[in-house]
Protein backbone atom coordinates (compact mmCIF):
# COMPACT_ATOMS: atom_id res chain seq x y z
CA UNK A 1 0.00 0.00 0.00
CA UNK A 2 2.94 2.40 0.90
CA UNK A 3 4.57 1.50 -2.81
CA UNK A 4 1.05 2.72 -3.95
CA UNK A 5 0.87 5.99 -2.07
CA UNK A 6 4.27 6.78 -2.94
CA UNK A 7 3.99 5.82 -6.90
CA UNK A 8 0.56 8.28 -6.62
CA UNK A 9 2.98 11.11 -5.55
CA UNK A 10 5.80 10.69 -7.50
CA UNK A 11 4.13 9.61 -11.25
CA UNK A 12 3.33 13.18 -12.40
CA UNK A 13 6.46 14.47 -11.65
CA UNK A 14 7.98 11.58 -13.45
CA UNK A 15 5.27 12.09 -16.85
CA UNK A 16 6.16 15.69 -16.74
CA UNK A 17 9.57 15.43 -16.92
CA UNK A 18 11.19 17.44 -19.74
CA UNK A 19 13.66 15.68 -22.89
CA UNK A 20 16.15 17.60 -24.56
CA UNK A 21 17.72 16.31 -27.16
CA UNK A 22 21.04 17.15 -28.58
CA UNK A 23 21.38 16.70 -32.39
CA UNK A 24 25.33 15.86 -33.45
CA UNK A 25 26.82 17.08 -36.92
CA UNK A 26 28.37 14.63 -38.53
CA UNK A 27 30.61 17.02 -40.04
CA UNK A 28 32.30 17.11 -36.86
CA UNK A 29 35.15 13.83 -35.91
CA UNK A 30 36.62 13.44 -32.59
CA UNK A 31 39.84 12.13 -32.86
CA UNK A 32 41.07 11.38 -29.89
CA UNK A 33 41.03 12.56 -26.25
CA UNK A 34 43.68 13.51 -23.92
CA UNK A 35 43.82 14.58 -19.90
CA UNK A 36 45.37 18.22 -20.15
CA UNK A 37 45.76 18.94 -15.79
CA UNK A 38 42.31 18.58 -14.43
CA UNK A 39 40.69 19.33 -17.90
CA UNK A 40 39.69 16.59 -20.70
CA UNK A 41 40.59 17.78 -23.80
CA UNK A 42 39.02 16.45 -27.07
CA UNK A 43 40.78 16.80 -30.54
CA UNK A 44 38.29 17.19 -33.39
CA UNK A 45 38.17 17.84 -37.04
CA UNK A 46 35.47 19.78 -38.68
CA UNK A 47 34.83 20.47 -42.40
CA UNK A 48 34.22 24.39 -41.75
CA UNK A 49 35.06 27.18 -39.13
CA UNK A 50 32.14 28.26 -36.85
CA UNK A 51 31.14 28.11 -33.51
CA UNK A 52 30.81 24.61 -31.90
CA UNK A 53 28.83 23.21 -29.02
CA UNK A 54 29.76 19.65 -27.69
CA UNK A 55 28.38 17.87 -25.26
CA UNK A 56 30.50 15.14 -22.97
CA UNK A 57 28.40 11.78 -22.47
CA UNK A 58 29.44 9.22 -20.16
CA UNK A 59 29.00 4.80 -20.70
CA UNK A 60 25.41 5.08 -19.69
CA UNK A 61 24.45 8.00 -21.95
CA UNK A 62 24.10 10.55 -19.30
CA UNK A 63 24.93 13.80 -20.50
CA UNK A 64 27.72 15.10 -18.41
CA UNK A 65 28.74 18.42 -19.24
CA UNK A 66 28.31 21.05 -22.23
CA UNK A 67 31.90 22.96 -23.88
CA UNK A 68 31.22 25.89 -26.45
CA UNK A 69 34.43 26.79 -29.15
CA UNK A 70 35.32 27.11 -32.41
CA UNK A 71 36.24 24.52 -34.77
CA UNK A 72 39.22 26.05 -36.31
CA UNK A 73 40.92 25.63 -32.75
CA UNK A 74 40.89 21.52 -33.33
CA UNK A 75 39.49 20.90 -29.56
CA UNK A 76 37.07 21.53 -27.47
CA UNK A 77 38.10 21.37 -23.48
CA UNK A 78 35.78 20.32 -20.53
CA UNK A 79 36.69 21.87 -17.34
CA UNK A 80 37.20 19.57 -13.95
CA UNK A 81 36.48 16.08 -15.80
CA UNK A 82 38.46 13.35 -16.37
CA UNK A 83 38.76 11.67 -19.90
CA UNK A 84 38.38 8.36 -18.74
CA UNK A 85 34.68 9.75 -16.96
CA UNK A 86 33.85 10.27 -20.83
CA UNK A 87 32.45 7.47 -23.30
CA UNK A 88 31.74 9.99 -26.10
CA UNK A 89 31.84 13.54 -27.53
CA UNK A 90 28.81 14.64 -29.48
CA UNK A 91 29.32 17.95 -30.98
CA UNK A 92 27.37 20.17 -33.44
CA UNK A 93 27.86 24.00 -35.62
CA UNK A 94 25.59 26.51 -33.73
Amino acid sequence: MRFLAALAVTLPSLLSAETITFESDEEIMIVRGVQMLSHANFELLGNKDGQIQCVAIDANGKPLAVSTGYAEIGSIMFTDMQTSDIAKVACRYR
